[in-house]
C-alpha cells in the first residue's frame, strides 16, 4: 500500500484552511493544520512532513518568522512552500533565501490547481529556478491587474483584503456564475444607495456569519463576545440539560430552550455585523460576496453582484 504524503497547512483563514484540507484529503493526502504561526512552528519542530504550506500573514508569528525560527533549530523538514495573498518581489526573494522551494499567490490558483501544484513539488517536477520565475511572473500579472482595477474603480489603494483572495474557480464562491442572465453587477456605492432606499435586500448566510466576525475584519472584543455567547449557548443547549436529566429533569427542557435562544441571538448578532460592515467597508462587501457569506437581491428578485469582482474575474481569465 502506498504511503500517504503528510502535509501541514499553516493558515489562519478558517474558510480557506477548511477548503484546502478538504480537497487535499480527497486526493489522498494526510493533512495536519495549524491556525497561527506559533502553532505551525511547534508542529514543524515536533513532526517531519513531506510538505509544509505556509501563509505569510499569521497571528502570533508571521510565516517568514516561522521559517526563520525553524532554521535555527537545526531540525530537518520536508519541502516548504508559501501560499499567500501578498504579492511582492522582495518577499519572494526572501522566502527562497530562507529555503522555501515554492511560492503561489492565492488569487491566481483554484483549489484544484493547488492540488496539482502540491503534487508537482512532491514529485520533484518543479525546480527552484522555475519556481522563482513562476513567482516573479505572478507578481507582474497581479500587480498589472491591480493597477488596472484601481484605475477603473478610482480606488486609492489595492492593498486591502482583496489582494489575499481568489477571483475565479472554487475560491470565487461569492461571484460564481456572475455572467448568468438575471444577475446585475453594481458598485459598492450603488449597493449602499440601493440598500438605503429599500431597493436592495441583504440575505445573510447565518451558518457562515460567525466566520466573518472571527475574520480579520472583526475587532477583538467582538470575537471574544462571539466565542463566549456561542460557547455558552452550546453548553446550555447540550451539557446542562444532560446533567439536569439526572438531577431535576423538569428543568432540562427549559435549559435547552434557553440555549436555543442564545445561539439564535448570537447568529442574529453575527448577521447584523455582516450587514453593517458590508455597508461601511467596500473591501468587506466584496469579501463576503466572494465567500458566499451573503447574497443581495433587488425588489424584482434579481441577484446583485459586485461589479469589481466581475471585472477582476474577467481580467484574470483573459490573462
Amino acid at each position: 500500500m502506498k504511503k500517504q504524503n503528510r502535509i501541514l497547512i499553516v493558515e489562519d483563514d478558517k474558510m480557506m484552511c477548511d477548503l484546502y484540507t478538504e480537497v487535499l484529503n480527497h486526493e489522498g493526502f494526510e493533512v495536519d493544520v495549524a491556525r497561527d504561526g506559533l502553532a505551525g512552528f511547534e508542529k514543524m519542530k515536533a513532526n517531519i512532513y513531506d510538505l509544509v504550506i505556509l501563509s505569510v500573514m499569521l497571528p502570533d508569528m508571521n510565516g517568514i518568522e516561522v521559517l526563520e525560527k525553524f532554521n535555527t533549530t537545526g531540525k530537518k523538514q520536508g519541502k516548504i512552500i508559501y501560499l499567500t495573498g501578498l504579492c511582492r518581489q522582495e518577499l519572494i526573494d526572501q522566502i527562497f533565501e530562507l529555503g522555501a522551494v515554492g511560492y503561489e499567490f492565492k488569487g491566481a490558483v483554484t483549489p484544484d490547481e493547488v492540488v496539482l501544484w502540491v503534487r508537482a513539488h512532491l514529485d520533484g517536477k518543479v525546480g527552484i529556478e522555475e519556481a522563482k520565475q513562476r513567482a516573479s511572473e505572478r507578481v507582474r500579472v497581479v500587480r498589472s491587474l491591480a493597477e488596472e482595477a484601481k484605475e477603473a474603480q478610482g480606488r486609492k489603494s489595492y492593498d486591502g483584503i482583496l489582494a489575499e483572495e481568489t477571483f475565479r474557480g472554487g475560491g470565487g464562491r461569492g461571484c460564481r456564475d456572475v455572467e448568468r442572465e438575471g444577475k446585475k453587477p453594481v458598485s459598492h456605492r450603488e449597493f449602499v444607495e440601493g440598500y438605503s432606499a429599500g431597493i436592495f435586500e441583504v440575505l445573510v448566510n447565518r451558518q457562515k456569519a460567525g466566520d466573518f466576525v472571527l475574520s480579520r475584519f472583526g475587532r477583538t472584543e467582538q470575537k471574544l463576545a462571539h466565542y463566549f455567547w456561542g460557547g455558552f449557548g452550546i453548553i446550555m443547549l447540550s451539557l446542562v440539560p444532560l446533567i439536569l436529566l439526572f438531577i431535576r429533569w423538569s428543568l432540562a427542557p427549559i435549559c435547552f430552550f434557553i440555549g436555543c435562544l442564545i445561539i439564535s441571538a448570537t447568529r442574529k448578532s453575527a448577521a447584523g455585523f455582516v450587514v453593517q460592515n458590508m455597508l461601511e467597508d467596500e473591501d468587506f462587501w466584496d469579501f463576503v460576496l466572494l465567500h458566499g457569506g451573503a447574497s443581495v437581491k433587488d425588489n424584482e428578485g434579481r441577484e446583485i453582484v459586485s461589479e469589481f469582482l466581475v471585472k477582476m474575474r474577467e481580467k484574470h481569465a483573459r490573462e
